[in-house]
């Protein structure tokens, strides 16, 4: 049975020129991601990219909400 690499380059051997660039891009970006991760792993997990991203996510939709509804007209009061 072929290791994984030889698999790789049998199946994309018959991909078109642009599916092959894709799958290069892939590759490159895996070994990117794999160089930046301190721990070695590929992929960081769902739950450290929610935690990341989401981190003080409230206090910029109240700052936007606010800047947003500052102006709008309030009703009358009579």
């Amino acid at each position: 049975m072929p290791n994984v690499v030889e698999q790789i380059a049998s199946k994309s051997a018959s991909l078109p020129a642009e599916l092959q660039h894709e799958i290069l891009d892939f590759v490159e970006f895996v070994s990117v991601k794999r160089d930046r991760n301190k721990s070695g792993r590929a992929f960081e997990s769902v739950r450290g990219l929610i935690g990341r991203e989401l981190n003080g996510l409230d206090e910029d939709i109240v700052d936007v909400r606010r800047e947003m509804w500052g102006n709008f007209p309030r009703e009358a009061s009579e």
